[in-house]
């Protein structure tokens, strides 16, 4: 249990924890050799998609079982601001995560043992997402040279805020 849980607002929605979504695969999807170190890349919204970024995207998760993106920074550490105004994670019917007006509900966090921050993300009970072969992210999806991975939640340090 997070002692130090307490809500965020992310615009204008109460939100229980507020953090990143990340996944780690064997070796640079961007590279065709693979050398099979481990390799974490982030996820953010990229056009109306939510895809693999490489700047830090604030989302903020709540009891309701539902994401929201809130501020979006480079590496640099400036803010973003052409992120769109849909901000909330929705999934399509053809099972993409997108940015809406309304979010989807049935996400949920369970922790990682032997992890105090790290959280697995699941959509309905299903950890198994997948990456597709434009960078985006989907769940239960066939999109073109997908490949399977668990998305991971890690919330910012309580002081941050």
């Amino acid at each position: 249990m997070n002692l130090f849980l307490f809500p965020v607002v992310v615009l204008g929605v109460a939100t229980s924890l507020q953090g990143v979504l990340y996944f780690i695969t064997p070796g640079d999807i961007f590279s065709p050799i693979s050398d099979d170190v481990p390799t974490i890349y982030r996820l953010g919204p990229k056009g109306n998609r939510v895809a693999v970024d490489n700047c830090i995207s604030y989302v903020g998760y709540n009891d309701a079982g539902t994401l929201v993106f809130g501020e979006t920074h480079d590496q640099t550490g400036d803010a973003n601001h052409s992120a769109p105004n849909k901000t909330h994670v929705a999934i399509d019917e053809e099972g993409h995560f997108v940015l809406a007006s309304h979010a989807s509900h049935g996400f949920s966090l369970a922790d990682v043992p032997g992890s105090f921050w790290k959280k697995v993300v699941s959509y309905k009970g299903n950890t198994v997402f997948q990456l597709c072969g434009d960078h985006s992210v989907a769940h239960g999806s066939e999109c073109s040279d997908a490949r399977d991975i668990t998305i991971y939640f890690e919330p910012m340090w309580p002081f941050a805020y």
